[in-house]
């Protein structure tokens, strides 16, 4: 994903009711962020932000969160803008639509060398909004800014067995210190990116996490680390070079273009994005861009050469059926690189798009196929090994 490299000050506005959040899952719905920067180049996080946002706050207890599907459906059919949408009516009809007790909607503004993130939490049914002013440390880019921002949405209002604004129950956090030789190696904690080595983090829920470290043309280093109540842990990487010979590059590109790139689990940047230096074999590309299907594969990297992918995304909710049969039967069928059965098959509910079919059998020569997937359509495929 793009990033932001920049000493960025946090000020979160935290809008909650005087009514008590105790007790039981609170159902909640995340809006795209409004952009104030006045820079179209930062248009992608008016809807990172609420993806960044629903991954973290999905990972605690006590929160459910509408999915971002959902929301755009209930939108789409009440002709609602997704900013301006928190209290009044419309905000009383879309929560009965999806069930969600709560919202969180906002802004975000870069002032200078300065980046702001303004969320805002309302109850739907009455639209009361109460505000209370939390201010960040200075950190080195946009996603470190989220994480600590659903930290302190779950720590001070949706922590189960809390008040709204009440400090009874703190969560149990700790913090990290990260470093790396060579430096600069992009961190990610659970696959978000937190910024490049040394890294500092503090809040850190506590349990075991994984951290990753990238730098291209070095092989991922991934730790297991246990963060401990109110201890720094330190976490250290030499990272290894990738020999001559056993790398290769990546080059992706989409339609419509600015797709998150995540190769292997971790988001490396966005379409169209050229990747030097990666460690040859198998590796898991991931697709994501809001409004359309995500694509997924599974693709092998060769040594010292070029390996192109071109997607055309298809739109949410566009999905079609393949029928694979085969002579002899019992061929294993793979979609993308993705084992799914044996022939005969049948895959229903599949994205529309390109595929890559492989039938394999043993003591018989693999066939290999490029198939389509259209919309409310079924695609049928027969092979003789």
């Amino acid at each position: 994903m793009k990033r932001i490299l920049m000493s960025a000050l946090l000020t979160v506005c935290l809008l909650f009711t005087n009514a008590s959040f105790a007790g039981g899952l609170r159902t909640l719905a995340v809006l795209d962020f409004q952009n104030n920067t006045g820079k179209t180049s930062l248009d992608y996080l008016s809807t990172g932000i609420p993806q960044m946002l629903i991954t973290e706050l999905s990972a605690n207890g006590g929160v459910k969160v509408v999915e971002r599907q959902r929301l755009q459906q209930a939108l789409k059919e009440l002709e609602l803008e997704q900013t301006g949408i928190v209290g009044g009516e419309s905000a009383r009809e879309i929560g009965k639509m999806l069930g969600a007790e709560l919202m969180i909607m906002g802004s975000f503004i870069k002032i200078g060398n300065n980046f702001r993130i303004d969320a805002h939490l309302g109850q739907v049914e009455t639209g009361s909004i109460i505000g209370e002013k939390v201010m960040g440390s200075s950190v080195d880019d946009v996603m470190r800014l989220i994480n600590e921002l659903s930290a302190k949405i779950y720590n001070r209002v949706l922590m189960p067995g809390s008040e709204a604004g009440g400090e009874s129950q703190v969560r149990q956090t700790g913090s990290l210190a990260i470093s790396s030789s060579p430096d600069k190696a992009q961190v990610f904690l659970n696959g978000v990116s937190m910024g490049n080595t040394p890294v500092s983090m503090q809040g850190v829920k506590v349990g075991t996490h994984v951290v990753s470290m990238f730098i291209n043309g070095y092989y991922i280093n991934e730790q297991k680390v246990r963060v401990k109540p109110d201890q720094i842990e330190l976490v250290s990487a030499e990272m290894k070079e990738i020999e001559a010979g056993k790398s290769g590059t990546l080059a992706i590109s989409t339609k419509p273009g600015d797709a998150l790139v995540v190769v292997d689990g971790l988001p490396l940047g966005s379409s169209p994005l050229t990747l030097n230096r990666l460690p040859i074999g198998e590796h898991t590309i991931k697709l994501i861009k809001e409004g359309y299907n995500p694509w997924e594969a599974k693709i092998s990297l060769l040594s010292d050469k070029i390996t192109t992918i071109n997607v055309n995304l298809s739109h949410q909710g566009e999905l079609g059926s393949l029928v694979v049969v085969s002579e002899p039967q019992g061929a294993r069928v793979f979609l993308n690189g993705f084992l799914k059965g044996v022939t005969p098959i049948t895959l229903a509910q599949l994205f529309v798009g390109d595929y890559e079919l492989r039938l394999a059998r043993k003591d018989y020569m693999a066939v290999n196929k490029k198939i389509s997937v259209k919309k409310d359509e079924v695609a049928s495929i027969s092979a003789k090994l």
